[in-house]
């Protein structure tokens, strides 16, 4: 709006007109060009000086290139660095200059004010602040932000290393199972009296059809418990540290002993499928063993957030430690939040 009052007509990038978006970039190299984007302009977007048939290349490289101005920092520096890398490209003239401002979230989030000395501290102000400590302070603000950022990708990637291992096996398995490689023999091992009458009534074709079935189903049903496990013992592994034990390596120990249970799971719930189809009666259906198809789709989400808000509240959001004090005062509260998670889930397996 305020450029529209000053006749300085401009475009907008911001990734909802697809359409349109490919014809505003091709001409964002223009003579008197102005384009306003988000950071979608950044790594992959060429701009081409002169427009995009580049009539005018020669006057925009006299006049010196693309001219990036970014008006806040993000809270990785390859963002802004990919902003910058617009102008310049590939020998082209061009120029960057970023504008922060000191009230922006990022500054404010990580303490900007905290970090400035005192005496060096600006006053509000609508002039530009040109002093080598501020400078040096916003690039700190920038790489605490980025430790912190990373700090949480390798505690996610941490918790969730081994879930992914475990995840390719049993899709291997699972694999197997569906293009008919796998030996099955649960049925012939666990059930040999069944087996046979099964064999001799139905066929043995159609008797291995129905067992891969009943197995296919039940891996892919004893998985989905087995990640509902993971997720409830992840809300509340860090209460282990209270006792002081590794929430790591409680959580690896412990779906690491649960994973394995997963295939005498599918193995015990195939065998009781074939005695529940005898029991059935005439035919060989599994829907009396409850094989079907699902009537909804699960979908587990993982996110990097490591803690609750609750957990956050107690614990705090950066790398800070909960000392024995801490642990004194908030212990009734964690006690109370566990009361309630057990409350919740058993009324959520009552309804179910």
């Amino acid at each position: 709006a305020r450029l529209s009052e000053r006749d300085v007509e401009c475009r907008i990038l911001n990734a909802k007109h697809d359409e349109e978006e490919a014809s505003v970039i091709a001409e964002a190299g223009a003579i008197g060009a102005v384009t306003i984007s988000t950071n979608m302009a950044g790594r992959g977007t060429d701009i081409r000086l002169g427009g995009v048939d580049e009539a005018e290349r020669d006057a925009v490289v006299r006049l010196g290139g693309l001219y990036v101005l970014g008006t806040n920092r993000h809270e990785s520096r390859r963002i802004d660095d990919q902003l910058r890398g617009r102008a310049g490209r590939q020998g082209d003239p061009g120029t960057s200059r970023f504008f922060v401002s000191l009230d922006d979230d990022l500054m404010i989030r990580y303490g900007i004010d905290d970090l400035i000395p005192p005496m060096l501290r600006p006053p509000d102000q609508d002039e530009s602040i040109d002093h080598a400590v501020v400078r040096r302070e916003l690039d700190r603000v920038q790489r605490i932000a980025e430790g912190q950022n990373f700090e949480i990708r390798r505690t996610l990637y941490r918790y969730s290393a081994l879930v992914e291992e475990q995840r390719k096996k049993l899709h291997a398995w699972r694999a197997e199972v569906l293009a008919g490689e796998a030996d099955l023999d649960v049925w012939s091992g666990r059930q040999k009296e069944l087996f046979r009458w099964a064999v001799d009534r139905f066929g043995s074709e159609t008797t291995l059809e129905a067992e891969r079935e009943a197995t296919l189903h039940f891996i892919d049903e004893c998985w989905a418990e087995q990640l509902a496990f993971v997720a409830h013992l992840r809300e509340g592994i860090h209460l282990v540290g209270i006792g002081g034990l590794d929430p790591l390596y409680e959580f690896h120990k412990q779906i690491a002993d649960g994973f394995w249970t997963v295939y005498e799971c599918v193995e015990q719930r195939t065998a009781k499928a074939l005695v529940d189809v005898n029991a059935a009666g005439q035919s060989l259906s599994l829907d009396a063993a409850g094989v079907r198809a699902p009537s909804s789709t699960w979908t587990y989400l993982v996110n990097d957030q490591a803690l609750t808000e609750l957990q956050q509240m107690l614990f705090g959001r950066g790398n800070v430690a909960f000392t024995a004090g801490a642990v004194v005062m908030a212990w009734p509260i964690l006690a109370a939040w566990a009361i309630w998670r057990r409350i919740s889930l058993r009324r959520t397996s009552k309804d179910d």
